[in-house]
């Protein structure tokens, strides 16, 4: 939606592209509606940003009108916030949006240190007011938070979680932090992180999921997504599913969020003066390539075809290959497959 945002998270993957004011074009996120909506029986948009999508309001609304003229009953709407914004725009959201992810790492010392507003000062106290307002008006809208793990909160997950259970949240995702995303590969050592994080992580992930089952509360990461049933594909960037960015391009996910940002994952491009977006076939069927039988460094897995991959943009971004593989999550998502259930029944929520 927008490369603004009012926060200043201390481990951004974007906040060297956010400047200025860039916002998507009304026009493009219509006509890309309308290519979506033609060419699939899906019927859900989902507002995401490089920065805040709510610093957006008015054309979100905008947009969900237009969607809902297309879709109708059918209509599935979702965001994924920062959850920093005022009531007006809660009580909106509440209202009109099927799904609501917020971000939010945690008890509010965890929270206000790693996500501070972008002017100084805390954001908890607002996402609090926010969180309670969304559940108190009673909505069928989903409300779940999206927690990032850092060596910070690492060993905090089980307190992560009774603090949400508090709030009155009942799903909750967490991945652990990746490096920002660049052109070229990235600087994996650019993360206060050592070998072990992500063996670090699943442990402790473990424990929390346990915890959370307790208190009737879902907890997935970034590694289970596909451990409910065999998959080719990780996830919808292999489909590909579109992804509008604010420079007028069709990207196959959230970490190719402008046109010369990963651009094996870029397939399409807004033509302003014809009103029409230009699909690049050929680029889709590389993108489509990218799914469990063709991934040859992982045939030997156990659990290939309960994880397809890992995550499709970070795999791109540090190897540079369509069919690259990010090592360093392959023993932790086997960890996991040893204890916990595979191919038990769908998840109910899917991963923001």
């Amino acid at each position: 939606m927008t490369t603004r945002c009012n926060l200043k998270c201390t481990y951004c993957y974007l906040e060297r592209y956010i400047q200025g004011s860039q916002s998507i074009s009304l026009e493009f996120a219509k006509q890309g509606i309308r290519d979506f909506f033609s060419s699939s029986q899906i019927r859900h948009v989902r507002f995401y940003g490089v920065g805040e999508p709510a610093l957006e309001f008015e054309k979100i609304k905008a947009i969900r009108e237009f969607a809902f003229g297309l879709g109708g009953g059918d209509l599935k709407t979702e965001i994924q916030t920062n959850g920093v914004f005022s009531t007006d725009v809660t009580l909106w959201l509440a209202d009109n949006i099927d799904i609501i992810w917020i971000s939010d790492d945690g008890p509010p010392d965890i929270q206000d240190t790693q996500r501070p507003l972008r002017e100084g000062g805390k954001s908890s106290e607002v996402i609090e007011r926010n969180i309670a307002t969304l559940l108190d008006r009673g909505t069928k809208a989903t409300v779940g938070a999206r927690s990032t793990i850092t060596p910070t909160n690492l060993y905090r997950q089980v307190e992560m979680i009774e603090y949400f259970h508090r709030l009155g949240i009942k799903a909750i995702f967490s991945d652990p932090v990746f490096p920002r995303v660049e052109t070229n590969l990235a600087n994996v050592k650019s993360l206060n992180v050592g070998e072990d994080f992500m063996m670090k992580y699943a442990r402790e992930f473990l424990q929390a999921r346990r915890r959370a089952e307790e208190l009737g509360i879902f907890y997935g990461s970034i590694f289970i997504v596909n451990f409910d049933e065999k998959t080719e594909y990780f996830c919808r960037s292999c489909l590909p599913c579109p992804h509008l960015t604010t420079d007028g391009y069709v990207s196959c996910c959230d970490l190719a969020f402008f046109g010369h940002i990963l651009p094996e994952l870029i397939y399409g491009k807004y033509d302003g003066h014809k009103g029409i977006i230009d699909y690049d076939h050929e680029k889709i069927a590389a993108i489509r390539s990218r799914k469990a039988s063709n991934l040859t460094e992982c045939q030997s897995c156990e659990v290939l075809y309960f994880c397809a991959g890992a995550c499709f943009g970070e795999g791109v971004n540090e190897t540079g290959r369509l069919l690259g593989v990010k090592k360093t999550y392959c023993e932790a998502i086997r960890f996991l497959a040893k204890h916990m259930p595979l191919d038990a029944g769908l998840y109910p929520f899917l991963h923001p």
